[in-house]
């Protein structure tokens, strides 16, 4: 299998409960919200979807900066804009939405890449993003602080900033795999759809 089928093989496998998000870095911090607001997405409610999209598009991008989260979430952002494409012509609106934030993001991961020598490489596989050194730490419930937020959410004591992940194959792997993803999506979006 060259490396192309290993790459697509992962993105058609994963599941949104095999992704540790919970030490992923979104433009929030840790990237725990990314699974409900995908929920949200995939359920295609249109009084939940948009607001849905809005909302993950500032999670996973934020001045130009693409977070770990953003490779994972662009795979089941995608899959929802298959399932729109397919099965709902009445919500032409959320896919022209996420078309165009996707064109959006491809345009500022291929104008990070410029600026990477071209001898630097991104991960060989999907893998190296669960790796120890480019996670942030578990989180740990016993340090918790024991008042609750305005929300009845628990807040970390540890400044999460303070904990992430310094590498710069990491934050390249960031574009190359999201820039991947979204070229991937977008082509078979401009593609006809073929009759079942």
């Amino acid at each position: 299998m060259n490396s192309n089928d290993k790459f697509f093989s992962f993105v058609n496998a994963i599941e949104l409960n095999n992704v540790p998000w919970e030490r992923l870095i979104c433009t929030n911090g840790r990237a725990t919200d990314i699974p409900k607001l995908l929920t949200q997405l995939t359920s295609l409610d249109p009084n939940k979807a948009p607001s849905a999209l809005r909302d993950l598009s500032l999670q996973i991008e934020h001045q130009e900066t693409v977070w770990t989260a953003a490779p994972f979430a662009l795979i089941f952002m995608g899959r929802c804009g298959d399932q729109i494409r397919a099965s709902e012509p009445k919500l032409p609106k959320l896919q022209s939405d996420l078309s165009e934030y996707f064109q959006e993001l491809l345009d500022i991961c291929t104008q990070a890449l410029s600026y990477y020598d071209s001898k630097e490489q991104a991960f060989s596989s999907w893998q190296e993003f669960f790796n120890e050194e480019h996670l942030l730490p578990p989180i740990n419930y016993d340090e918790l602080c024991a008042d609750e937020d305005d929300d009845g959410e628990y807040e970390e004591e540890l400044d999460w900033e303070e904990d992430l992940p310094d590498s710069p194959t990491l934050v390249l792997s960031c574009y190359e795999y999201s820039k991947r993803i979204l070229e991937f999506y977008l082509n078979k979006w401009n593609e006809p759809l073929t009759p079942a």
